[in-house]
């Protein structure tokens, strides 16, 4: 992935310590804020700590629709220490679907990849993991086709190799806590079949 840009977002600042841009596991999506996008029909919940990028990561997602990015310093924890991670962003894109356009769907969550009836809700999960110069690109995916539209929601993190700091320079990004992120906006993404379209 040489060439690849950073996650685009124009509001980052560099003031220190910043606020955690990860909501911590009391702040839950009933208080984020809601993207909604009338085009395509789906929405999404996302934190507070993140801003909707003014251009969306075309490079993460075909048809990339809307990226959400941290406001501050990805690389600088809510302590105020240097960390490994240089950036993060979740992209969610629309494209044509390869599947029948005439294929009817029903209103559908993400969250019902928990449940026992997987095949119904036609979701699909990819991961992605690259390395170059020092540098670690992974992409996590969760995908799924309503009327004839392939909807894909990324999670996209850029971190460095930890080896290339001076001892003590760095401390290891919280990659579990990027990850329980990730997860809870999935869980309130949804979109609607045509039949509910005005």
């Amino acid at each position: 992935m040489s060439g690849l840009a950073l996650a685009p977002s124009s509001s980052i600042t560099s003031c220190c310590p910043p606020p955690d841009w990860l909501p911590s596991d009391q702040a839950g999506p009933d208080v984020w804020d809601v993207y909604t996008n009338d085009e395509y029909q789906f929405q999404i919940s996302y934190p507070s700590g993140f801003d909707v990028a003014e251009v969306a990561d075309t490079l993460v997602v075909d048809g990339a629709v809307v990226t959400f990015a941290p406001k501050y310093d990805p690389s600088i924890s809510a302590a105020g220490a240097k960390t490994n991670l240089i950036s993060i962003s979740i992209t969610v894109g629309v494209s044509d679907s390869p599947s029948a356009p005439e294929s009817r769907c029903e209103r559908r969550t993400v969250s019902a990849l928990r449940s026992r009836d997987l095949e119904k809700t036609r979701f699909t999960r990819g991961y992605r993991s690259e390395g170059a110069v020092g540098n670690r690109y992974e992409t996590s995916t969760v995908a799924t086709d309503c009327d004839g539209k392939h909807y894909e929601i990324a999670l996209f993190v850029h971190s460095a190799n930890p080896g290339c700091y001076p001892a003590g320079a760095i401390t290891i990004f919280d990659s579990a806590k990027v990850e329980r992120l990730f997860e809870t906006m999935l869980s309130t993404f949804s979109l609607h079949a045509s039949s509910e379209r005005s």
